[in-house]
């Protein structure tokens, strides 16, 4: 059965690597531009961190308008095999298998091809709404009330996706939506090759968050509309076109390989994530509380500290969390800090030149001194928790 999907657009450009040249023309004028207005010091930090020294493309050395960039780009961009699907997912409650959109953009050779969106009604015994997630992404119960459920959609993304390499923004949390909603429908899990932006972006480049509008930005597109799926799924497509143009690629697992990320598989049974295989990445902690945590998770090992009011659980709760995931809570920002989590925090105030917190400010301060503290929000800090929810739902 096929399920008509709430939005679907199929575009290809007449000049596909002509357009393509020139958006990557603008793209190279922009960074170059915003590159010679830091001054010497923060050059230098970006120079290390966007490994930018001897890997940016010649075109920064060479030109400096969108015109001469587009000739100089659009052999190579023609040549491109940066093909692949994106993939964003919103959840109904805490439980990760509680789909209730999804957003997929397919990319060939650098360009998008087609995309779709569904509204979705969540499994049945997981398809409760949490007042935290609607406040997040809008999607309310009556808006999927007539949506298909996961068990019909499930095979129209599998088709879109159609072998492609799915790349998210945290693909723990989006892949692990599949695993959780296929466990509830008793659904085999399909065989999908994923690679994560989130662990890509912590290789490449030293930011203050690695939430999705911060790395969208670090690649010179500005995220409208976050927690829209689409609007998401074109974002991760923005950040590995960035990426790739960065680091002079034009192939996905290069990109990959060449930030020593690994892409993850998932099949009936078997489930590998996409981690970065570099060893010593920052200072972390044995994960002795939880000896079944899974090592692949993103908190685990990882040192981390909660400032202001949450709002999907207590303190403790949170603190809960952290142990189970493999990670250490502490009380307070210090060397030991990988992670600050931001409770009772505007999102869209995690820019430069807001105001923050005692312990943000202590974050800051040692980011600038070198260490890698990651700030991140309260939703953020939810969908890279390690599986499923703070209050199972009875299944049976």
């Amino acid at each position: 059965m096929d399920v008509a999907p709430v939005a679907a657009r199929s575009e290809l450009a007449e000049d596909v690597p002509t357009q393509r040249a020139l958006e990557t023309a603008n793209y190279l004028a922009r960074v170059w531009s915003d590159w010679l207005r830091t001054d010497n010091e923060r050059r230098k930090r970006s120079a290390k961190h966007y490994r930018a020294s001897e890997d940016l493309p010649p075109e920064f050395l060479a030109h400096f308008t969108p015109e001469p960039l587009a000739a100089s780009v659009l052999e190579p961009l023609a040549a491109s095999v940066l093909d692949f699907t994106a993939i964003d997912f919103e959840t109904a409650n805490s439980y990760r298998g509680s789909p209730c959109s999804v957003g997929l953009v397919k990319v060939r050779n650098g360009a998008i091809v087609d995309e779709r969106h569904w509204l979705i009604r969540p499994p049945e015994g997981a398809d409760w709404f949490d007042a935290f997630n609607i406040g997040i992404h809008g999607i309310t119960p009556s808006m999927v009330a007539d949506a298909p459920r996961w068990s019909v959609v499930l095979p129209q993304i599998m088709a879109f996706v159609d072998g492609d390499v799915v790349v998210a923004h945290n693909a723990g949390f989006d892949i692990g939506v599949i695993r959780y909603a296929c466990a509830v429908d008793n659904i085999e899990w399909p065989a999908i090759d994923f690679l994560c932006t989130l662990v890509l972006a912590r290789r490449a480049f030293s930011l203050p968050s690695y939430r999705l509008p911060f790395v969208t930005e670090a690649c010179g597109v500005v995220l409208e509309r976050h927690h829209d799926a689409l609007a998401d799924a074109r974002a991760v497509v923005d950040v590995i076109r960035g990426m790739a143009l960065l680091g002079g690629t034009s192939d996905l697992r290069e990109l990959a390989a060449r930030h020593l990320v690994r892409i993850g598989r998932m099949e009936s049974g078997i489930y590998a994530g996409s981690v970065s295989t570099a060893s010593g990445s920052g200072s972390l902690v044995a994960a002795d509380a939880n000896p079944h945590a899974d090592p692949a998770g993103y908190l685990y090992g990882r040192v981390v500290v909660f400032t202001g009011a949450l709002m999907s659980m207590n303190r403790q709760a949170a603190w809960d969390q952290v142990v189970r995931s493999g990670g250490a809570p502490e009380l307070n920002t210090t060397k030991r800090t990988n992670i600050l989590v931001l409770g009772d925090f505007n999102p869209a105030n995690l820019r430069p030149g807001a105001t923050y917190s005692g312990k943000a400010r202590k974050a800051f301060d040692l980011q600038d001194k070198g260490q890698d503290i990651e700030l991140m929000t309260e939703a953020d800090f939810v969908r890279v928790l390690d599986g499923g929810d703070f209050h199972v739902p009875d299944m049976n």
